[in-house]
């Protein structure tokens, strides 16, 4: 009989085949391939799901991009107030989740409500004039098909001004709006046969360091448009697109008493992760461009920032803290209609692919052996979870597959060593991308208590605190989807009860609780076990061995001890490690020690520490040795298998200051020159063929790491939530 840990690990290895995160395809040879380019940024089909679907509403104030334009410019100062939803007036009306609005990037005024205004406009076509294209993801290019010689080649730069938010789709409208020339509106045949594209931003609330912050939503981000991949075709029935945005762009709906702004400091290092994350393997929105405006101000503490503008692109941007929104509005047509929206759009209509394609018995009986079903309202000794669940319903499976999503990419985190720094509700991603990208870092050493972010006092997102940290907003998801995942079949058959959210059958309301409780519990143990078996699998991948359950305890326990007493590079590590060879009748222990060994390391510490380093390290190579005889691992079966999940490059924080200190200093050149070949570097991680033949002087130094004279001032750096 099967544990339920081996149940989990033999499921997970069987199911994860065909998925997004499965491992049977090699990190190194997923790497993008250059391709032909399929069209430019001005020919590629251009959609908007989210603002065009039947499920998601806008806000009910401003229905159309010409009602937004009309009400920002007859209420100018509107905007520097977040724009407050109101709830709906019934169970079937809607709070609406987004507001149309534009980049307004260089203008003192919101939206439109400088347009026509000379001054105003003579600002912004000023910041537009001194705005540069300080670079491209290669990458990301090729991903939609893209080239940028072509696209640089083109004479109206149509893609530098989408990029910059100097141009959108839909602009047009702006155009029309400020001439008090409401002609298009008028035109009825052509707006219901073509939905108009134009850019929004989004409404969201969010648990914020473990507290209710109330409604945020897009306070710096505008969304242009959805495109889909050179791999998709735009007749099939799942296109695999982006969505793209921009980010820094100006004031929105949703700015508050911020500015909108993104400082060029923040906006290099979300261009960098973002494609560095999409490299190693690591789920993660995407970057494709970021463009300076070294004439636009940021005030950030006592200091006067230039900004810039990142244009990001995720397969959805929708996070559980849109969820929150229509939780906190009490917005129940609202909760369906987004649940259906990502089921649909996100998830791709068959919610039976969901949860790993496993049927309700399979899930209950590989996770649901420690839900305790007695311990709620009504429990009752002889209760078991499959009566109190039966089948599970969508949006059962819905909940589960977030749950699962975050599982696998909080896994990935700590097998990589990499701290997001903020891990509020309104930055967890329902696909268990990486996003929002503030105060993050690959740890330089090991240190579990190790936090990124230098506001984060308590250590509530240290690396330690990560699962659970995760595993918090994933309750509040569950909270949020109550209505829903406490229903079940019977209730969502109920016509009343889906119309009304009142129950037809005497004592709905205690099996609704319970049936509620119980799913998230449910996903509480499905998170639990998949993120240990995918830790466990992707440490075993680094180390170039098949997973066993003993090797919780027999390796990777004494590994991690041992790194965490020696701080030897962490990433480096594994890279050294796999080269050894360990099972050479010449082995020797002591000169292989030495090479995890640092430079500064050698220098600063004394004999007896550096006697302890060795022993520490002697010690584990020691146990490595014995786990390998006893698999009859050969050395270069290791390697080759150990090379495809150990990036040789992972982007520091020492290397990022250093970059964004050349730009700030107005270096353009050189700091462009520098910011190509991080992105080389970056996007291709496991193949240093790509990374170009300039700068190599550059890349050694980044390669080795801080001089011995920086020492360790340049090691784990914290940064704030400043941006």
């Amino acid at each position: 009989m099967l544990s339920n840990s081996a149940k989990v690990s033999s499921i997970l290895r069987l199911k994860q085949i065909s998925r997004q995160f499965s491992q049977s395809s090699t990190m190194s040879q997923s790497q993008s391939q250059s391709q032909q380019p399929k069209w430019t940024m001005k020919t590629i089909p251009k959609t908007s799901n989210f603002t065009t679907n039947k499920h998601i509403k806008p806000d009910a104030v401003t229905p159309t991009p010409e009602q937004s334009a009309q009400f920002e410019l007859n209420n100018p100062k509107m905007i520097h107030h977040a724009r407050q939803y109101r709830p709906p007036t019934s169970p079937s009306a809607t709070a609406g989740m987004f507001s149309w609005c534009a980049p307004t990037i260089g203008l003192p005024k919101p939206l439109l409500a400088g347009v026509g205004v000379d001054g105003d406009l003579k600002k912004r076509e000023e910041s537009w004039k001194h705005s540069s294209l300080l670079g491209v993801s290669g990458r990301a290019m090729d991903d939609l098909g893209l080239s940028l010689e072509k696209e640089l080649s083109e004479n109206d730069h149509y893609f530098e001004k989408i990029v910059s938010g100097e141009w959108f789709v839909g602009m047009e409208l702006l155009e029309q709006q400020s001439k008090g020339d409401s002609t298009d509106s008028t035109e009825p045949e052509k707006k219901k046969d073509t939905p108009p594209i134009y850019p929004y931003s989004t409404a969201y609330a969010g648990y914020q360091f473990g507290e209710f912050a109330g409604q945020l939503g897009d306070g710096r981000v505008v969304n242009l448009f959805d495109i889909p991949t050179a791999s998709s075709s735009t007749s099939s029935k799942i296109p695999s697109k982006y969505t793209l945005q921009l980010k820094g762009s100006g004031l929105t709906p949703f700015s508050r008493f911020a500015d909108g702004k993104a400082t060029i400091r923040s906006s290099i290092r979300e261009y960098i992760i973002s494609e560095a994350l999409h490299g190693i393997g690591i789920p993660s929105t995407r970057a494709l461009s970021l463009t300076s405006y070294p004439t636009v101000k940021a005030q950030r503490g006592s200091a006067l920032e230039q900004c810039g503008v990142v244009a990001r692109m995720s397969e959805s941007w929708i996070r559980v803290g849109h969820f929150d929104f229509v939780r906190m509005m009490r917005d129940r047509a609202g909760l369906i209609g987004l649940c259906e929206f990502v089921l649909s759009d996100v998830f791709g209509g068959d919610e039976k692919k969901l949860c790993l394609g496993l049927n309700s018995k399979e899930v209950i009986g590989v996770f649901g052996a420690d839900v305790d079903v007695k311990k709620y309202d009504g429990g009752e000794e002889g209760d078991n979870l499959d009566d109190v669940l039966g089948e599970l319903t969508k949006y059962d499976r819905l909940y589960l597959e977030i749950v699962y999503r975050n599982a696998i990419s909080v896994a990935y985190w700590h097998a990589y060593g990499f701290l997001n720094g903020v891990l509020n509700t309104d930055n967890t991603s329902i696909l268990g991308l990486a996003l929002d990208f503030g105060p993050f870092s690959f740890m330089d050493y090991f240190d579990p208590g190790f936090t990124s972010n230098h506001d984060d006092v308590e250590k509530r997102y240290s690396f330690q605190n990560t699962p659970s940290a995760i595993w918090f907003n994933m309750v509040r998801l569950g909270e949020s989807m109550a209505e829903l995942i406490g229903a079940g079949e019977e209730l969502l058959g109920d016509d009343k009860w889906v119309k009304t959210g009142e129950g037809s059958k005497e004592g709905w309301e205690q099996r609704f609780v319970k049936r509620a409780n119980c799913v998230i519990d449910l996903g509480g143990e499905l998170y639990e076990k998949v993120f240990i078996d995918k830790y466990l699998q992707l440490v075993c991948c680094r180390l170039g061995i098949e997973p066993r359950s003993t090797d919780h305890t027999e390796v990777l326990g004494p590994m991690f001890e041992m790194l965490k007493l020696t701080k030897v590079d962490y990433n480096k590590f594994f890279t050294i490690l796999q080269e050894l060879p360990l099972l050479s009748s010449e082995f020797d222990y002591e000169s292989a020690s030495m090479k995890f060994i640092s430079k500064s390391q050698l220098e600063n510490l004394n004999e007896g520490e550096l006697k302890v380093l060795k022993d520490e390290i002697e010690s584990f190579l020691g146990v490595f040795k014995v786990r390998l005889q006893s698999e009859n691992l050969k050395d270069d079966v290791r390697l080759s298998r150990a090379k495809q999940f150990n990036p040789l490059f992972v982007p520091r924080n020492w290397i990022l200051q250093d970059v964004v200190a050349s730009v700030e200093n107005g270096e353009i050149e050189d700091g462009k020159a520098k910011l190509d070949k991080l992105m080389k570097m970056s996007s291709y991680p496991y193949d240093q063929n790509k990374w170009g033949s300039e700068l190599k002087d550059l890349e050694k130094k980044w390669l080795g790491g801080p001089s011995s004279e920086e020492g360790e001032s340049k090691l784990m750096m914290q940064c704030s939530c400043s941006s």
